[in-house]
């Protein structure tokens, strides 16, 4: 729609403005000299695949950093007491992401989101 179409029109520029990268930069968002179907197909692709697998590496680093750790320090603790990862800290990150995945299933569910005037 025409909101989408102008978001990405305004994003693409503002990322024109990285020194040295930019222009490139750009040119492999939108896919592109202009905004078009490449770049619709770039943006869902980075939103559906590119960014949900950075965020699965990231955190798997984070996992393995808190493992090498030995465990999550307790605040205010002298004698060096420490959480386990598995099982304390691992059962409660699979709950908040399922219910952080069952939310945003809701709001999907219920919340309409018509598209506006075609781009």
């Amino acid at each position: 729609d025409q909101l989408a179409y102008w978001a990405v029109t305004v994003i693409t520029q503002i990322v024109e403005y990285i020194p040295l990268i930019g222009k490139h930069l750009a040119y492999l968002l939108r896919g592109s000299d202009t905004v078009d179907g490449n770049t619709l197909i770039n943006f869902y692709t980075l939103h559906t695949g590119i960014i949900p697998l950075l965020f699965v590496v990231l955190m798997s680093v984070h996992f393995w950093l808190v493992r090498k750790a030995g465990g999550v320090a307790l605040p205010k603790a002298d004698d060096k007491q420490k959480v386990d990862v598995i099982p304390n800290l691992l059962w409660k990150e699979i709950m908040v992401a399922s219910i952080l995945i069952g939310g945003l299933f809701l709001v999907s569910v219920f919340y309409e989101a018509p598209l506006l005037d075609q781009a």
